[in-house]
């Protein structure tokens, strides 16, 4: 790093050691006065790798934001279409910022119209889209660049935002205007919009290609987008940064059979499960495309350290797991949850080859709402056709 960086970093650290958040700030903006946006990411980078443990830096992430205000330079974006990715992201920024000047009018001296706030609130909850596509689509890249201080960090500040949400909605629900979680909530938001506008976009900006940006587009249709609707839509159908395998006359040839690789996709496809596989190195290699997945997949994810595609907060246990099947002290890890009203069923498993060696780990998901609800039998012979409510 450079003699201005080397003065950031020693001057984050005294932060992190207790030093005075508006005395840092004062030194900073006398000592440094303008920090490229790129050179703060490298600080931070480097800051991690010299120890520092990311819930840390999550933890202290807006007190970052906050004595770096008014010293980050950042280029102007050198985008003229309105409807390249980056651009959404920002026009997304925009309508939220829009929505937060709307709450602070209606709380301005008067208690709001609950429905109004209701209605507020939950719109605003609609930022998940665009912090998703942000964790599925963006971050990828940058940790092929060598640059995975966003996901690890970004992703900690996205799960405390969906956290206020949920919180806020509750207090909207108790019409307990005078909770905290409001205000909490608006200041990581904008804090949000900052870091985006100020050094997350610009990154992005600078890292990403053409070919990657197309992909970034073919894909975000899949998740989708918050508040806006694009005027143009790339088509999700491409191929990805993935080789294709290697078939035989037109066939996958397997221990127990011969398919085309059309067949085996769709096989694949068509099973009622989310199933995602990592390989020995901890890469993800492959998943499949499940009518109504439950949980965000992109090609952009392929050959991504999947310890990269967790929250902050629950990497050492997925790292357990691994370890676990690894040494061979466990096959399966089952786990299942409530997410949005239905019940999801998760587990992982250790694939061995016939000398026993791990060769990687299989996720399989599935939404087991319905299935929970069977009574009785429905057997082969009752079958009437058409379409089965319990298939």
């Amino acid at each position: 790093m450079n003699e201005r960086q080397n003065r950031l970093a020693q001057l984050l650290w005294e932060l992190h050691r207790g030093a005075d958040i508006a005395q840092t700030q004062a030194r900073i903006r006398s000592e440094l006065v303008q920090i490229p946006y790129d050179e703060v990411v490298e600080v931070e980078q480097s800051l991690l790798a010299q120890g520092l443990p990311v819930s840390e830096l999550i933890a202290f992430c807006d007190i970052h934001t906050q004595v770096l205000d008014g010293v980050v330079d950042a280029p102007s974006s050198q985008l003229t279409s309105a409807q390249h990715p980056l651009q959404l992201f920002r026009q997304e920024n925009q309508v939220l910022l829009q929505m937060l000047r709307v709450w602070e009018s209606m709380t301005h001296e008067k208690v709001p119209q609950p429905e109004q706030a209701q209605n507020l609130w939950i719109g605003l909850a609609e930022v998940d889209r665009h912090y998703r596509r942000k964790e599925n689509l963006l971050f990828p890249f940058l940790e092929k660049a060598g640059i995975d201080g966003p996901s690890r960090v970004m992703w900690g500040k996205h799960d405390e935002i969906r956290t206020h949400l949920k919180t806020a909605l509750e207090a909207v629900a108790r019409r307990d205007w005078g909770d905290p979680i409001f205000a909490r909530a608006v200041a990581a938001l904008q804090d949000m919009v900052q870091k985006e506008e100020q050094i997350f976009f610009p990154l992005c900006e600078k890292t990403l290609t053409a070919e990657d940006w197309k992909l970034v587009g073919a894909e975000s249709s899949e998740i989708g987008y918050a508040w806006i609707t694009p005027t143009v839509s790339a088509s999700p159908q491409h191929p990805g940064p993935e080789e294709s395998p290697q078939i035989q006359d037109n066939m996958v040839r397997l221990p127990t059979g011969n398919l085309t690789l059309e067949q085996l996709t769709g096989i694949l496809d068509r099973l009622p499960v989310d199933i995602s596989f990592v390989d020995a190195d901890n890469r993800v290699r492959y998943f499949n495309k499940a009518e109504g997945r439950i949980f965000d997949r992109s090609v952009t994810v392929l050959g991504r350290d999947v310890r990269l595609c967790h929250p902050p907060h629950s990497v050492h246990i997925v790292d357990q797991i691994l370890n676990d099947f690894r040494s061979g002290r466990a096959d399966s890890a089952p786990f299942w949850i409530n997410l949005r009203g239905r019940f999801i069923h998760i587990e992982y498993f250790a694939i061995r080859n016939e000398k026993g060696e791990y060769l990687g780990c299989l996720e399989v998901s599935q939404d087991l709402t319905e299935k929970r609800r069977l009574e009785g039998e429905q057997r082969l012979l009752t079958y009437s056709g058409g379409k089965n409510d319990h298939t």
